[in-house]
């Protein structure tokens, strides 16, 4: 599947379904992403002087409520084929106190009512989502054992897809592979510094204390 560079991709877990399985309806719905709802991005060992450094995510209840949705498609594995799209009215996306809501109907290609009955028949459940962020707010803590980096994204720019797939969203090649472990890693490292700034400005904060008895 043809992952984009400078594009975040993320599978929530969450199932999706058909809304009546009796029907010849094609319609499915579930939620492309859940809100205030942690979950482990990804972590690294002896990272920070030989701790553990673990990256939590959850996204705002807020976050979509600028996001660009006006062309937003439906797709299997971030393929490039679309079987739906909220342009012409067949995708719907609407924030709920659960999360991102989709409904879509599939019927209108041979390739979406093909993938409509395996979602039928329960070969494919997981839904993953294409998005920019246009605001974030990360916090770093250290304890004895480990640094926690918790990212909140508190503002979407634009989701460009949600996708119908039987894995959750990886890159397929090397070069991709690669791209995605190089953009982990300059996070961690900003975090790390932000974390070494902090203990720098309280070291200094307490020497300053100390030399005028404070």
């Amino acid at each position: 599947m043809p992952i984009r560079e400078n594009r975040e991709y993320r599978n929530f877990k969450n199932d999706f379904k058909f809304i009546d399985k009796e029907s010849l309806s094609y319609e499915v719905e579930g939620l492309a992403s859940t809100f205030d709802d942690s979950y482990l991005l990804f972590e690294y060992n002896d990272a920070f002087e030989g701790k553990k450094v673990e990256v939590w995510e959850k996204v705002d209840r807020e976050a979509f409520k600028e996001a660009d949705m006006s062309d937003t498609v439906f797709q299997y594995n971030h393929g490039g084929h679309v079987f739906a799209r909220t342009k012409n009215g067949t995708l719907e996306l609407t924030a709920t106190e659960e999360g991102l809501s989709v409904r879509a109907d599939l019927g209108g290609t041979q390739g979406g009512r093909d993938m409509a009955e395996e979602i039928r028949g329960g070969y494919i459940d997981k839904m993953s989502i294409g998005f920019t962020v246009a605001e974030d707010v990360t916090v770093t803590e250290e304890d004895p054992e480990k640094i926690l980096v918790t990212r909140t994204i508190t503002r979407v720019k634009k989701l460009y897809d949600v996708s119908a797939v039987d894995f959750p969203a990886n890159p397929n090649t090397d070069i991709n592979a690669r791209s995605m472990e190089q953009a982990r890693q300059d996070f961690v490292n900003k975090a790390l510094s932000d974390l070494r700034i902090q203990k720098r400005r309280a070291e200094i904060i307490e020497r300053i204390k100390s030399n005028y008895g404070n």
